[in-house]
């Protein structure tokens, strides 16, 4: 470290002249960066299962929906679908709506003495108006409308907005397209208060909306949090605008590369700018700070500069490392999103240092040397953490095996907590309880039927084969097994089709009984007008689609739900009859497998190789494995929170594990390395122990409560998240801190760890040197 200061002090013109090409670059890569975020491509990418998902739903329709709902105490009068036709007429030309099926659409199947009538309830209506109640009533015992296009109570009325087959669509023309359909519905006379919006466009456009708000508005405050804790820490103008050029620098650039190798930046992305700018403050806190500690103990200006990297340069690379480490331990989350978010923030962070250990040092030859009370950093909050850190002196040294106790206590309580949490997914759930979409569910719930479906295809080996009786009373009987199903309200198919026309007709039995009777149902269907027959089964009578309507908005239960589909399938269907139950939901919560197994390995690989940089940094096995221990419970206390608490956990919880493993071992590393060379300049354990809190005990308080009030802002985001960076992440960073200021000094006291004392001058040269 003392020869990279000296490089960067020596060639200093040179160095700032090739930053300053670097940003421009930088700056002009950013430029060509556009919001682009496809659900498809963040999450699945080339994955088989959506490969062949999209090919289902390039024959069958997509089975991404938006469901309307609104308020009306007479929906079939001619008023009401007046209006309702208007709705529909410009819903229909928004982009990406395929298709629109409301009132105007559903068809009523009667007999004719030429074969079937078919008109829509609405035409009915209009004809006989003084009939409508009746025909609500006649529409609520329809099994393929009920619940879905009319409300239990007739008051509410729904329609469904099939999306386009599009898997680059955007995340981003998410909010535009819902906008669009409101704007719709209030142009036609409905109060906002009155419509109501469900299905997974729907709650993924909220998201969308949320997040991009919600981190336009926090990156700014972020940054005015950071810079006035540093501004109130130092009471200086550099180290001011040292901090926020050290961040925005390290922003830029790491952005500037992203957008170089892919002009497209996701939505979630928006959280790299906060997050590396924290710990580029971070940076510059420590070695500012130990600047001032080097003036302080009376070194000259230049001797002060050298000194710093000495005292924290080797500890902040190796916290930079163990922080890289954590945050690129995201990459192996299986999704295209955690990949490109992992190496962004590991890049970003490996920026944050390098211009910290290149700007610091330049700034404090340039600028005047600081004054002795900025020296001493004689100021009400510091004399605040100096406080702080002399009682966890005090505590520690004189309690440890009290203090050992009490963390094992808690850590075995967090364990019973853990032990007790599951991983699950809710993106509704994601919404805070009083946002609209949350609002809006509750009425789904009260009215109508599931919202949300598992697509089940059914592929027969031969065209035809769904016109085999056999068969047919075979997939009816599968039908009923599936509505059998915790979580399951309907299951929809051509078989409930087949059944309306043949009560139509009065035939006898639910079904009919043979090949021509099914195959003739069919085209009177057809020729008598009925529409929508291609989304349901093909034109060669061997592929058919049945949507299940599930209740259910956990993505992992609604992965299990289309697991027990194709197991019963298996149970009801001959064997040569293949069945896949898919669609977006489904492939989610399947995915949400992979991605919580990913997590745990990220977990764990990280751990693993932090452990293995620990025991290397600290020059010792023994004190580097030991000082994992402070840095597993933070991890520990996080789950067995989160599992006391809410028993199930979100899956993006975990990556709050993974990012707090690569942070929070920071204060660790900055501790025990100066105990290290502490313990090497005095035989005296307690002398050791009181130099190491007066030297990195201040610089711990400070930089955690200053990462703790930095990722603070995140809480003002509704979306789950976003939200948790600034609840769950500084919650960690807090017990980490404890865990440095208590449990590693009370495991020095009673002896776990300790480093050979020595008081030779040739020592402590080397020490110098390193």
């Amino acid at each position: 470290m003392n020869r990279y200061f000296t490089f960067v002090l020596r060639h200093r013109i040179a160095v700032l002249i090739l930053m300053g090409i670097i940003s421009v670059a930088s700056g002009l890569s950013l430029s060509r960066a556009v919001i682009a975020s496809s659900v498809g491509e963040m999450f699945f990418g080339d994955s088989p299962a959506y490969l062949g998902y999209l090919e289902r739903i390039q024959v069958f329709g997509s089975d991404e929906m938006i469901v309307m709902a609104y308020d009306d105490s007479d929906p079939l009068s001619a008023q009401s679908l007046d209006k309702l036709e208007a709705v529909v007429a410009e819903i229909a030309t928004l982009d990406e709506v395929g298709r629109v099926t409301s009132l105007l659409d559903a068809q009523r199947i009667q007999s004719d003495p030429l074969g079937l009538k078919i008109e829509t309830w609405a035409e009915a209506a209009r004809a006989h108006p003084s009939e409508r109640r009746a025909l609500m009533d006649e529409l609520s015992q329809d099994r393929r409308r009920s619940g879905l296009l009319l409300g239990r109570s007739h008051k509410q009325a729904a329609m469904l907005i099939e999306l386009e087959v599009n898997p680059h669509r955007t995340g981003e023309k998410g909010p535009i397209l819902m906008a669009g359909i409101l704007k719709a519905f209030a142009k036609a006379g409905y109060p906002a208060h009155t419509v109501h919006r469900a299905g997974m466009p729907a709650v993924m456009a909220e998201c969308v909306a949320l997040t991009r708000q919600s981190l336009g508005l926090i990156f700014p405050i972020v940054l005015l949090v950071m810079l006035s804790i540093v501004t109130v820490l130092f009471r200086s103008p550099t180290p001011v605008m040292l901090a926020g050029g050290v961040s925005l620098l390290s922003v830029l650039w790491t952005l500037g590369l992203a957008t170089a190798t892919d002009a497209k930046l996701t939505i979630f992305e928006s959280i790299v700018p906060a997050v590396i700018a924290i710990v580029a403050i971070s940076d510059v806190v420590h070695l500012w700070s130990a600047y001032l500690h080097s003036l302080a103990s009376g070194a000259e200006k230049q001797d002060a500069i050298q000194q710093s990297a000495t005292d924290v340069g080797k500890a902040c690379l190796l916290t930079s490392v163990t922080t890289f480490v954590g945050f690129v331990s995201l990459t192996l989350i299986p999704t295209p999103m955690f990949r490109q978010l992992g190496w962004e923030l590991g890049f970003g962070v490996a920026m944050a240092l390098l211009l910290a250990m290149t700007l610091v040092p330049i700034a404090a030859t340039i600028g005047d040397t600081p004054s002795i009370k900025a020296r001493k950093m004689d100021n009400p909050v510091a004399r605040l953490v100096d406080g702080m850190t002399r009682i966890c002196a005090l505590v520690s040294t004189r309690y440890p095996r009290t203090i050992i106790i009490v963390f094992a206590v808690w850590a075995a309580i967090m364990a019973v907590g853990a032990a007790q949490s599951t991983i699950e997914t809710s993106f509704l759930r994601r919404l805070s309880p009083d946002n609209i979409i949350r609002q809006d569910a509750l009425v789904f719930e009260a009215n109508f039927a599931g919202t949300r479906a598992v697509d089940v295809f059914v592929s027969t080996p031969t065209p035809e084969a769904l016109l085999d009786p056999i068969l047919i009373h075979q997939l009816a009987e599968y039908e009923i097994a599936l509505e059998a199903l915790p979580g399951v309200d309907v299951a929809l198919s051509y078989i409930d089709l087949l059944r309306m026309i043949h009560e139509a007709l009065g035939g006898e039995g639910e079904l009919p009984q043979t090949r021509a009777a099914i195959s003739q149902y069919l085209l009177l269907f057809e020729l008598g007008g009925g529409e929508a027959l291609d989304q349901i089964i093909d034109f060669e009578r061997q592929n058919t689609r049945m949507a299940v309507r599930v209740n259910e908005d956990k993505m992992r239960a609604i992965h299990r739900i289309s697991v027990q589909a194709e197991d019963l399938s298996r149970i009801h269907l001959p064997p040569e009859v293949e069945v896949e139950a898919s669609g977006m939901l489904a492939l989610t919560g399947a995915w949400l497998d992979n991605i919580v197994i990913g997590q745990r390995r990220g977990v764990g690989v990280s751990f693993i190789v932090i452990t293995v940089l620990m025991c290397f940094g600290l020059g010792s096995v023994r004190i580097g494995l030991l000082s994992m221990i402070p840095n597993l419970l933070p991890l520990l206390v996080l789950v067995g929170t989160c599992g006391l608490v809410w028993t199930e956990i979100d899956s993006d919880t975990t990556v709050i594990l993974m990012m707090a493993i690569g942070i929070g071992v920071d204060d660790t590393i900055h501790f025990l390395m100066r105990f290290r060379v502490e313990s090497e300049r005095t035989p005296d354990r307690d002398i050791a122990l009181n130099n190491t809190f007066s030297f990195a005990g201040r610089a711990i308080v400070m930089t955690t409560v200053a990462l703790a009030l930095g990722y603070a802002p995140f809480m003002l985001s509704d979306y789950y998240s976003t939200r948790i960076l600034g609840t769950l992440l500084p919650y960690t960073l807090c017990v980490a801190m404890l865990a440095d200021l208590l449990l590693i000094p009370a495991f020095i006291q009673v002896g776990w760890m300790r480093y050979p004392a020595s008081m030779s001058g040739e020592q402590i040269e080397n020490i110098a040197t390193v």
